[in-house]
């Protein structure tokens, strides 16, 4: 059955979709998310998912799509959930994938490295451990172990020193996730 959360989210993302956003509505969803994180990232992967179909039928850049993103983030709120700043690299990745396809494996070796590196310091557990996860992702899935075989033995520790249950609780957007 689906809650009043349920209900803002999918009115939210239909606002956003049409550019008819109102500040009512974001209010109203952020009281639903209560400064909660798992319905923080909900929304955020709804964000991020209508931005990636507005950028597929060429009603939106990749910029403009990462500054939307940013402005629903704060808008929402959210900054005091988990800070931006360690999602954005993967935002990039997701919104502009061919950009990152691009990139030579050095480059590719090299934001895998400053996700991995930039989450050190970040305050949200859950969020650190999903990022570390992410990375570890990434650098199996673009075969960046042969390009450098220290990120990937860097990143193999970390999480195999991290307890189960917090790689079992970990979460950050789904989509960003899934989209290997």
């Amino acid at each position: 059955m689906p809650t009043e959360f349920d209900h803002l989210l999918a009115d939210y993302i239909v606002a956003l979709a049409n550019n008819a956003m109102t500040d009512e509505l974001a209010e109203r969803l952020t009281q639903a998310v209560a400064g909660g994180y798992d319905r923080a990232m909900q929304v955020v992967d709804a964000i991020l998912r209508c931005c990636r179909s507005r950028i597929e039928d060429g009603a939106m850049n990749a910029a403009d799509a990462i500054e939307l993103v940013r402005h629903e983030y704060l808008r929402l709120g959210f900054s005091n959930v988990a800070s931006y700043k360690y999602l954005l690299p993967a935002i990039k990745i997701y919104l502009d994938k061919t950009a990152f396809i691009r990139c030579s494996d050095a480059d590719k070796v090299a934001v895998v490295y400053d996700i991995y590196l930039g989450n050190a310091n970040n305050d949200s557990a859950t969020l650190r451990v999903a990022m570390y996860l992410y990375c570890l992702k990434l650098a199996l899935m673009y075969r960046l172990y042969s390009t450098d075989i220290d990120l990937l033995q860097n990143l193999t520790s970390v999480v195999d020193a991290l307890p189960l249950a917090e790689r079992q609780s970990s979460y950050m957007p789904v989509c960003l996730m899934n989209d290997f």
